[in-house]
């Protein structure tokens, strides 16, 4: 089965696996790219993964941890790489499943020879404007959450899996990302 996989930019991996209703993501963070690797990702556009709780915040590594950050262009860790080749080799951390609900998720050692269940994520339907949620591959009843509480979504907003709602913070979109202007 093809894989589509989105890297981000020096730090990261997405790998999506078409099914017939889903696609299945493994997120993959990488922070020592090959150069050949890199090389290969240099002229392809960039994307950026956010959620409709508030669009100004996208998805980042900081300090080890997955969170929201406000909309940096210059940020290379707010930037995916979209690579179609069929697989590719890489080193580094998946973005892991958290151990239970509420719970951060976590970062671990990715091995694209030996990848577990904990790493895979899937996409759902469109909940409208593009916006999906992103659920776990082996329990679709938690979703990928910007746990932003009572305080709303801000800066450092840690990323969760909670159980499924129709509020914002679950719903997420991934879209072109131009490093030339200031999205």
């Amino acid at each position: 089965m093809p894989r589509f996989p989105i890297v981000v930019e020096l730090r990261g991996l997405i790998q999506r696996q078409p099914e017939e209703e889903e696609q299945s993501l493994g997120i993959v963070i990488d922070p020592e790219l090959g150069k050949n690797f890199l090389s290969q990702l240099t002229n392809k556009p960039t994307y950026k993964v956010y959620c409709k709780a508030d669009p100004r915040f996208h998805l980042t590594i900081r300090d080890d941890k997955v969170i929201l950050a406000p909309t940096d262009p210059p940020n290379q860790f707010q930037h995916w790489y979209k690579d179609d080749k069929f697989s590719t080799i890489v080193t580094g951390q998946a973005l892991k499943h958290s151990l239970e609900e509420t719970k951060p998720v976590q970062l671990i050692a990715y091995n694209p020879n030996d990848v577990d269940e904990s790493i895979l994520w899937s996409q759902g339907e469109d909940m409208g404007g593009g916006y999906k949620r992103i659920r776990m591959v082996n329990n679709i009843h938690l979703n990928l959450d910007a746990n932003h509480g009572c305080f709303g979504v801000h800066d450092g907003t840690m990323i969760v899996v909670s159980g499924r709602n129709t509020r914002a913070n679950q719903k997420w979109k991934i879209e072109p990302y131009c490093k030339f202007l200031k999205n």
